[in-house]
């Protein structure tokens, strides 16, 4: 398909931005500026589907127009990156916003991927252009990202910028082609500054090289295509294939993992559980495993352990979670699972886990051993002294507030005008917070409030 579509790359613009543009002081932000044009293609558009109802890539120019030295970005100011990319638009639900997330690539000349290093992120060529919709804070994800970045735990690093997407074909037109503030952030893949694991290759099919590395996630299932996932024998979870994908796992490499997982749920399940040596810690990361439940009841995430949960398994080394994955649900943002409460756990609300029922059970079982209950609470309190202090955590919200106050904001409802609206799945009194500072307070409230429930909770149920 894309080889198809380099045919169009000739009839773009050279730059974005050709033809009716405003003068340079027309537009400006303490953002960077995103610049995209579609040569006239509406990637919005149901039609921009392939056959087999995969997203096609749309062939788009693109600039990126970073602040200068006065803190300023113009539209019209020199771009700090220029070149070819393909969009599509991306998600699950939240495809039925009126404002869109976007998958983006970057690609040389000839239509091929290229790494760049966009606003100083490591170079790579898969992005993701997330538009914050139902999160009127627009920063749930960055937060979250940032926060486990903190305790040692890679998240996609984030930048916010404003997007300007022409996809008329006729030039920029602010009124009709401003999108507003999006987060541009790291597509979860294998990769030594994303998720640092080996590449497993088709040649390997005998230990040590089969095991690993692979990128696992738990998330909805397809289950006319048993091809995407591994099931398990003993608690019967169902792991979806991500690196290797599908296509490109072998069936030996297949066997052995699910071997693999087996061996380990019988480790679990056994009556020797919670030996050192003979039980479940052989097959794990227990740290990691206790930093990602951290995290989500942190963020008390209404899709936290059963959807956009990430796992991986590097060669030779124990199967880890992570890393944590869409955050727009989280710190008080969502109305159903009780994920509006700061008092609570989530992985213990009366519907919990009705979206992907298999998805809980390793930690059922892991929450038996006395051993990993005091490991939590004492991880907890370690974090809580440090990256997770209640003053560390308030200073990003503030500093990301800031950064968005100076008009970026502003213009992003101005654009989507859904301050003071219900938006699927907004917690209650989404229609009396009407202004975006309106927002901040909430999720600054909300999050106190959880910090502190989290703390005495946790000294109750598990310090002891």
């Amino acid at each position: 398909m894309r080889s198809l579509l380099l045919i169009l790359l000739v009839l773009l613009p050279a730059c974005v931005g050709d033809g009716e543009l405003p003068g340079p002081d027309a537009f400006s932000s303490n953002l960077p500026l995103l610049l995209i044009d579609t040569a006239g293609v509406d990637v919005d558009a149901d039609e921009a589907w392939e056959e087999d109802d995969t997203r096609a890539w749309i062939p788009v120019t693109a600039r990126l127009i970073e602040p200068d030295a006065e803190g300023t970005a113009r539209l019209g100011g020199p771009p700090s990156w220029s070149g070819l990319g393909g969009l599509h638009v991306r998600g699950s639900s939240s495809t039925d916003y009126d404002k869109k997330s976007y998958a983006f690539e970057t690609w040389d000349a000839s239509g091929d991927d290229e790494d760049v290093a966009l606003l100083g992120l490591p170079s790579e060529e898969d992005w993701v252009l997330h538009g914050p919709f139902s999160d009127k804070t627009l920063m749930r994800n960055h937060l979250m990202y940032t926060w486990s970045r903190s305790i040692g735990r890679y998240a996609a690093r984030t930048a916010f910028v404003e997007v300007v997407l022409d996809d008329g074909g006729d030039g920029i037109s602010l009124e009709e082609d401003y999108r507003g503030v999006y987060v541009l952030m790291e597509k979860i893949k294998r990769g030594s500054d994303r998720v640092a694991i080996t590449r497993l290759d088709p040649e390997d099919s005998t230990e040590p090289g089969i095991t690993g590395g692979y990128l696992l996630k738990k998330d909805w299932v397809d289950w006319e295509r048993p091809e995407t996932f591994v099931e398990t024998s003993t608690y019967e979870d169902v792991i979806l294939l991500v690196d290797p994908g599908p296509d490109e796992i072998t069936e030996v490499q297949r066997e052995w993992l699910t071997d693999h997982l087996n061996a380990f749920e019988e480790a679990l399940a056994g009556p020797d559980f919670a030996n050192p040596s003979s039980g479940y810690a052989q097959y794990l990361d227990v740290d990691s495993f206790i930093d990602h439940h951290l995290l989500v009841e942190l963020g008390r995430n209404v899709d936290g352990y059963v959807l956009s949960t990430f796992l991986h398994k590097d060669r030779g080394r124990p199967l880890h979670m992570g890393p944590i994955w869409d955050y727009n649900g989280a710190l008080g943002n969502a109305d159903y699972f009780e994920a509006w409460l700061t008092d609570g756990w989530h992985f213990d609300n009366p519907e919990f886990p009705a979206d992907n029922p298999t998805a809980y059970l390793w930690y059922e079982r892991l929450f038996e051993d006395p051993a990993f209950r005091e490991r939590y609470a004492s991880r907890w309190q370690e974090l809580r002294s440090g990256p997770l202090a209640t003053s560390e955590l308030m200073a990003e919200v503030e500093r990301t507030a800031a950064l968005l106050q100076q008009g970026a904001a502003q213009r992003n409802f101005e654009r989507w005008p859904v301050l003071g609206e219900y938006v699927w799945p907004n917690a209650e009194g989404a229609e009396e917070r009407t202004t975006y500072e309106d927002e901040v307070d909430h999720l600054s409230a909300w999050l106190i409030g959880r910090l502190d429930w989290m703390d005495e909770a946790i000294e109750q149920d598990y310090a002891r």
